[in-house]
């Protein structure tokens, strides 16, 4: 069983450097300090399908500017990281590749808002078959994990968010095979599987994945998990993250502490083998 860790995480915040972030960075970081987070890592988005919203959005040089800034002003009460949450869409690979190469990134987190190249929302979901989303959605979770892109998988199943649906895609025998496939790309690529509270707060009033996904990932051989909030305004920040952290630890996973380990920084070149 791990170690069970004392000190409060939260590994996925956006700021106004994200298209839809509402809070500044230094308001993130007195916030945190003031809830009694240890740790932060920003996640602002990267979007690079010219048809969305936040495409052209973060000013890298920017957001690197602003992290150095808020490591000097906070640095001696709270640890700072820099990561991108990338919106994974597999025609796009190359260019996610690319765009990666020349970055300094604490965490790369991959994440899927697409399915065949429309973006995932309630009027979307609501004109197709559920199944048949859920499928083309945990191939390109699959894919995502296969690129080897990516240190951290983010938020699975955020379908539910749309549906409000907790336990559609556990309840669901048919879906079954197409959610281990992806959660076995996921441990063979050697990420973590990110486990978000942001549902906590939304219709779903649940995890993303649920914690019945997260046993099921503990079950098929998986070790690593992050926690993050995926916070876009200062009231959601650290939402739930300290009591999903001692859940996950009970039952033998690893919550990352620190997104610096090599793992979550994989080359732009490695694919899952």
């Amino acid at each position: 069983m791990s170690a069970v860790t004392t000190a409060m995480f939260d590994f996925h915040i956006h700021t106004t450097l994200s298209c839809d972030g509402r809070c500044t960075t230094d308001e993130v970081c007195r916030k945190a300090i003031e809830i009694g987070l240890d740790a932060i890592c920003f996640t602002e988005h990267m979007d690079l399908d010219p048809a969305d919203p936040g495409y052209g959005f973060l000013n890298y040089g920017q957001y690197c500017q602003q992290v150095e800034e808020a490591r000097r002003h906070y640095g001696a009460k709270l640890t700072i990281f820099k990561g991108i949450e990338i919106d994974y869409q597999s025609r796009f690979e190359d260019e996610i590749r690319d765009w990666l190469a020349d970055k300094e990134l604490d965490l790369v987190l991959g994440s899927v808002h697409y399915v065949d190249g429309a973006m995932l929302s309630e009027e979307m979901i609501g004109r197709r078959d559920l199944d048949k989303i859920y499928l083309l959605y945990l191939d390109e979770v699959r894919r995502s994990a296969e690129s080897g892109l990516f240190g951290v998988i983010g938020h699975l199943d955020y379908i539910k968010k749309f549906t409000g649906d907790a336990r559609y895609l556990d309840s669901n025998e048919q879906l079954r095979p197409a959610l281990e496939k992806a959660l076995r790309a996921v441990i063979a690529s050697r990420a973590a599987l990110e486990v978000s509270t942001k549902g906590l707060v939304a219709k779903s009033r649940d995890y993303r994945p649920s914690f019945n996904i997260v046993r099921l990932y503990k079950r098929l051989g998986g070790r690593t998990v992050t926690i993050g909030s995926d916070a876009h305004d200062c009231q959601v920040l650290g939402t739930g993250v300290a009591k999903l952290q001692r859940i996950c630890e009970k039952i033998g996973l690893l919550v990352i502490t620190s997104p610096s380990n090599p793992t979550f920084r994989p080359s732009p070149g490695r694919r899952a083998r």
